[in-house]
């Protein structure tokens, strides 16, 4: 038993230092990752930097008979590190000369207090009037300032997540300005903007009637996504309270916890659940990362349950949903920026841990899994992908949210999938497991239903297991004088109604009181429990009963046993305990006992209290003609 615990050990041992060698290596891999990232972004930063200067661009042409503009090629900028310069200022020649062409075709900043000043001269190709629509695609913005110049006025707009969603100029999740140009009319815009987070500015300019065709689409997709979440989200719970079944409610938690994620990074939440608190619309970014990652990390336990406790990571999991929820914490004590991506960070190692658990579930033979883990894999890439978005390392941050959209839409109904998966399989084990017990049930009434005896002895002994921490004696663990008048009685009336013989032996050890004077009751209980091995490895049948009876004296019951087979074990019993002596402190003790012998088929005449008084006759008779000796009453 020992060999087998210290090899248990030495496994636990070495999946423990496995997983801290994985997650090691996968916190050095997020470090890594993190550094490239802001590496990418100061490149950025200093490449745009070393732009020629210019005041003079050539405007955007804005024809008719173009819908909608992406991007921005004539678009140029300047960063206000004081971020306290207005546009009086902005339109001296002095600003006008630091202003930098952009780098690429996205205007994407990383994390800074910094304001940004874009300007984006445009000209009206068309004789009449006409509408364009700024579209700034990132509505995670917090402050947007945008002036509309014209020769004639200056038009200003304010917008951002810092103000209450009522006071835009248009309702939708991104921010929309309207441009009203006259016939042939050249025009100036500039745009500050100012944001905790990354500043993401992925504009583009739409007629009216696009602007309705693009945003009804867009609503029209959102709408499909969301309300597909929204039913397996009920369907999971209905499902969990008819099964109970965990990873259901887990699973509809993490699905509710990505529709709220993608509503308050695509705009709706704060335009329909949230309008007027601007306050909690920023904040929430950062405590919904820390729920999603609380989800996910909750989801993976349940699903791979078996393999985290069979392999020792739950205690892992654990550690991790406890870093979830200091991640709400950080959410709503530290700055947005720092919070957003220590909280990224911290998803990102979690999505890794459950997807390299899920590997090893896989590894394991599980079906399921295999569906598991390329659901996550899903997950991984697309969410890498829409973090470079949404850090600004990659421009187009709306066509990364489409893969986002697109990567968690694959991964819920590949995930919803695997859940399929892993009740069938559940189910198909629950029923060959009923149906194997039902065999085994079958089997044994079969086996017992011709021999009932034999049944009641096998109840009797079972309750003698159950009975076993209050029927023992504490000091040698054998049976103790109560179970000993139970087991008596039992056997007599056993023996009395097959009409067996019964022997019953009393059995005494010699000078013992000599022994725990001179040496101490340590040695004397010492001395007990050796002679009670030596007694029960002389005892070899199930049925064979030891007792103690009571001080140093002990009683064995042999059911089945004649006289002749009784006084046999009793001197095997007799001539074990001498060749063995008893060591105490190193120093050898010759040891002997005195057995009393009694057998007979009990009967009317015969009763339990006979087999004692005459086994313990037979014992002091042993005693007095010199101890050390076995003596049998003879009726």
């Amino acid at each position: 038993m020992r060999t087998v615990a210290t090899v248990i050990q030495l496994d636990v041992t070495r999946v423990w230092f496995r997983a801290g060698i994985i997650l090691k290596t996968t916190l050095e891999l997020l470090l890594v990752a993190l550094l490239l990232l802001s590496t990418i972004s100061r490149a950025e930063s200093q490449t745009t930097n070393i732009q020629d200067h210019t005041a003079h661009i050539r405007p955007l042409h804005l024809f008719p008979e173009t819908e909608i503009y992406h991007g921005s090629v004539s678009m140029v900028f300047q960063e206000d590190k004081s971020a306290s310069i207005t546009l009086e200022q902005i339109l001296t020649p002095e600003y006008q000369k630091k202003f930098s062409r952009l780098h690429g075709n996205q205007a994407s900043f990383s994390h800074t207090d910094s304001a940004y000043w874009l300007q984006i001269p445009l000209t009206n190709m068309s004789a009449d009037e006409m509408v364009w629509n700024l579209i700034i695609n990132y509505p995670l913005l917090d402050d947007i300032t945008v002036y509309f110049i014209t020769p004639n006025q200056t038009k200003k707009y304010t917008g951002g997540d810092k103000y209450p969603f009522s006071l835009r100029e248009i309702a939708l999740p991104n921010f929309v300005f309207p441009l009203r140009f006259d016939g042939s009319q050249t025009a100036t815009v500039y745009i500050r903007v100012q944001s905790s987070g990354s500043l993401n500015v992925p504009f583009s300019l739409v007629q009216n009637h696009k602007l309705i065709e693009k945003s009804s689409t867009q609503s029209f997709y959102y709408g499909i996504y969301y309300g597909a979440l929204f039913i397996l989200i009920l369907y999971n719970l209905l499902v969990y309270s008819s099964t109970r079944i965990n990873s259901f409610f887990f699973n509809a938690y993490y699905m509710l916890s990505i529709m709220l994620f993608m509503l308050s990074m695509s705009g709706y939440a704060y335009q329909y659940l949230w309008p007027q608190y601007p306050s909690w619309s920023n904040m929430s970014i950062p405590i919904l990362e820390a729920n999603g990652m609380l989800a996910i990390l909750l989801f993976g336990r349940s699903f791979l349950q078996d393999s985290s406790k069979k392999m020792g990571f739950d205690r892992t999991f654990i550690f991790f949903i406890a870093l979830s929820l200091i991640a709400f914490l950080l959410a709503i004590t530290i700055k947005y920026a720092i919070a957003v991506k220590v909280n990224t960070a911290l998803a990102v190692v979690s999505i890794m841990f459950v997807y390299w658990v899920g590997i090893v579930r896989f590894r394991q033979g599980i079906s399921a899994a295999k569906t598991f883990i390329l659901a996550w894999s899903i997950l991984l890439v697309s969410t890498f992908i829409y973090s470079l978005g949404a850090f600004a390392v990659i421009p187009d941050y709306y066509a990364n949210e489409v893969v986002m959209l697109t990567g968690t839409t694959a991964q819920i109904i590949f995930l919803n999938f695997a859940l399929a998966q892993q009740t069938k399989d559940m189910s198909t084990q629950l029923i060959d497991f009923e149906k194997s017990a039902r065999e085994r049930l079958q089997q044994q009434v079969n086996e017992r239903t011709a021999q009932l005896t034999e049944a009641n002895v096998k109840l009797a002994t079972l309750n003698k297991k159950l009975e076993e921490l209050s029927t023992r004696d504490d000091l040698t663990q054998v049976a103790n004088r109560r179970f000993f008048n139970q087991m008596l009685d039992q056997q007599y009336a056993i023996a009395r109604r097959d009409n067996e013989s019964l022997s019953l032996l009393f059995l005494d050890i010699d000078h013992f009181k000599k022994l725990n004077d001179k040496l101490g009751h340590q040695a004397g209980d010492d001395c007990l429990k050796f002679v009670s091995d030596i007694i029960n490895g002389c005892l070899h049948r199930p049925k064979d009963f030891l007792a103690r009876y009571g001080g140093e004296e002990f009683a064995i019951i042999l059911p089945d046993t004649d006289q002749e087979g009784a006084e046999k074990i009793a001197l095997t019993i007799l001539n074990e305990v001498r060749k063995h002596p008893f060591f105490f402190n190193g120093t050898p003790y010759p040891m002997t006992v005195s057995i009393g012998v009694y057998s007979n088929i009990p009967n009317q005449f015969i009763q339990q209290a006979d087999y004692l008084s005459r086994a313990d006759t037979a014992m002091y008779e042993a005693k007095q003609n010199g101890r050390n000796q076995v003596r049998t009453f003879q009726s």
